[in-house]
């Protein structure tokens, strides 16, 4: 189903674009490969703090672009 070779990408982006970059760079990773549609997918929020910590909580517009690009 996957190799054990990482990659990494990366790209500039803005606040207009971020949703769109976020779906580009998803199938850019071939993420449709690491899962299965028909199973159950949890995706764990890092919200391990009590106020927003940039680096260390996960981004509304992170989780967005992951769920629209998923579903």
């Amino acid at each position: 189903m996957s190799d054990s070779s990482s990659k990494v990408f990366v790209t500039k982006t803005n606040p207009d674009n971020v949703l769109t970059d976020y779906n580009k760079l998803l199938h850019l990773a071939n993420y449709q490969q690491h899962y299965n549609k028909d199973h159950k997918v949890i995706i764990k929020l890092n919200l391990s703090w009590s106020k927003f910590f940039p680096a260390c909580s996960t981004p509304p517009w992170q989780l967005e672009g992951l769920l629209k690009t998923m579903i």
